[in-house]
């Protein structure tokens, strides 16, 4: 199958993979249908993401079709739409151990620490895949992790009725704000672009 790699800064290659199989722990079959590009993965092309780890399969944002499951799973079947986790976590650190899986003491990010959604299929374990509605394009489901973190930065902000918010970021990140402002009524953000 086909995949998209950064094999080191500056160089980006389409290159033949083998199919994943499923196993006990990653045992959903997940064939891609949409995945973002994030100013991460442009950090990895151009060697400033100090978290990469190279050659990389990029892409974090994913999401697809489930086309097999293992025996061992049971909230997901062949044709669910679904959206996967771009966090790994170990389940035994002290954080895992307070439902904190993402600050795991051995936290890995797919598309950064290991290989990610840019492929054909990938492998996952069911606890990391989500069921999308009907009504959300593979498209927009894309957009679901950079619009947690602008819900995160408006809750972390606390933001009040009448408060004024600086934004600076590209453009989706100034989309996905706007609307969750927009949304978290009766807070008023105001927008400000330098």
């Amino acid at each position: 199958m086909k995949a998209v790699q950064i094999v080191k800064p500056n160089q980006l290659e389409v290159i033949d993979v083998e199919k994943p199989v499923i196993d006990p722990k990653n045992n959903v079959l997940v064939k891609m249908t949409a995945a973002g590009i994030c100013g991460s993965d442009v950090g990895i092309y151009h060697g400033t993401n100090a978290a990469a780890t190279y050659p990389r399969i990029i892409g974090h944002e994913m999401v697809g079709v489930v086309a097999e499951v293992g025996d061992n799973v049971s909230s997901l079947k062949i044709g669910d739409r679904i959206i996967i986790n771009q966090v790994t976590s170990c389940g035994h650190c002290y954080p895992c151990s307070k439902n904190r899986g993402n600050v795991c003491d051995n936290l890995k990010v797919r598309g950064v620490h290991i290989d990610g959604g840019y492929r054909e299929y990938i492998a996952v374990p069911e606890s990391d895949c989500y069921l999308l509605p009907d009504s959300l394009s593979d498209q927009d489901a894309v957009m679901i992790e950079p619009t947690t973190i602008a819900i995160q930065s408006c809750t972390r902000a606390e933001l009040e009725k009448d408060d004024a918010s600086y934004l600076w970021c590209w453009r989706t990140w100034k989309l996905n704000f706007k609307n969750c402002t927009y949304n978290l009524r009766p807070y008023h953000c105001s927008r400000y672009y330098g």
